[in-house]
């Protein structure tokens, strides 16, 4: 049987509201679910922005989170990646409310070398974070999968 190439796919996800230092890690931030169906070689790139804003509220501000990329394919889940955001005043000096708003881009590329039927889902969250006289909030937050390889079987 001849392999012919699959055309790329976007699918688009979604994205969970009201994100905020004020809950409790792990915190779902977006997830977007692809369908391989029966796609041999597939890889998806899978592209997440947002717009992180935190507030310095006091002398010695902290702030450290750790942001996880994980895929689940029907129960069983798997790490891919992890990054770290953190920062810190190293000199102290007294400051009024600061509001800083930073946009972030994390892309991925998941390549699967077998053959996979059932969805799989990619899922951003925040597994930790860490806070000292400052808060944070995400916003404009958006998910998307492209399938950018592949052959039919």
């Amino acid at each position: 049987m001849k392999e012919k190439t699959v055309l790329p796919t976007l699918t688009c996800g979604r994205v969970f509201r009201e994100v905020s230092s004020s809950r409790k890690a792990p915190i779902k931030l977006a997830e977007v679910t692809v369908e391989p169906s029966n796609i041999k070689n597939s890889c998806f790139l899978i592209n997440y922005s947002k717009n992180f804003t935190f507030q310095i509220m006091a002398e010695n501000p902290e702030i450290s989170i750790t942001y996880q990329l994980v895929r689940s394919i029907t129960n069983q889940t798997t790490l891919l990646d992890e990054w770290l955001f953190s920062g810190s005043e190293i000199i102290p000096t007294p400051v009024e409310t600061i509001k800083t708003i930073e946009p972030l881009v994390l892309n991925f590329c998941d390549c699967l070398e077998d053959t996979v039927n059932p969805p799989i889902t990619y899922t951003y969250q925040i597994s930790n974070f860490t806070t000292t006289n400052t808060s944070f909030e995400i916003l404009s937050q958006e998910i998307s999968a492209i399938r950018i390889s592949g052959e039919e079987q």
